[in-house]
């Protein structure tokens, strides 16, 4: 019933009629598929092109960083306050205070080698990927002898 309807529909319409309903069904059909699967799809390779460019550049960066990661991640066991401990044993400093401060530690140092401090810390940062977020020092009365206040966090 339906089709005799748009059949008779069409059949009315004349010639030139017909033929602009069929240049604008073509125009629809054509600007359809470009909003429905041509956009998506220029739209999704984009995307994925300049995620892959990233994902390259993370796996050069890690093939690059690869053995300072895998030494990194070898030197740490347990929590940041025993790693810093540790290290500072291994160096010949102590600490006379130690204080978790969330994912922080402050370390407090008295009367150690300003060189030694120095290459703890270094140390610390190359070997163990711990930074220093703060660092006080004062000197004492004997040459190159200070006392030291840092905050060292894991990068």
């Amino acid at each position: 019933m339906l089709r005799a309807a748009a059949a008779q529909w069409w059949e009315d319409r004349t010639a030139r009629e017909r033929w602009l309903l069929g240049v604008l069904a073509a125009v629809a059909i054509v600007v359809g598929l470009d909003r429905l699967v041509w956009h998506p799809l220029d739209t999704a390779r984009t995307t994925a092109l300049t995620e892959i460019a990233r994902d390259d550049r993370i796996a050069a960066q890690l093939r690059v960083a690869g053995p300072d990661v895998a030494r990194i991640a070898a030197a740490r066991t347990g929590t940041l306050s025993t790693l810093v401990t540790d290290r500072a044993a291994k160096a010949g400093l102590t600490i006379a205070r130690i204080e978790p401060q969330g994912a922080n530690v402050a370390v407090s140092l008295d009367g150690v080698g300003f060189d030694a401090l120095v290459d703890w810390l270094a140390a610390l940062d190359r070997d163990a990927g711990v930074s220093v977020v703060d660092l006080k020092v004062d000197r004492r009365p004997d040459p190159g002898i200070v006392n030291a206040e840092a905050t060292l966090t894991e990068r």
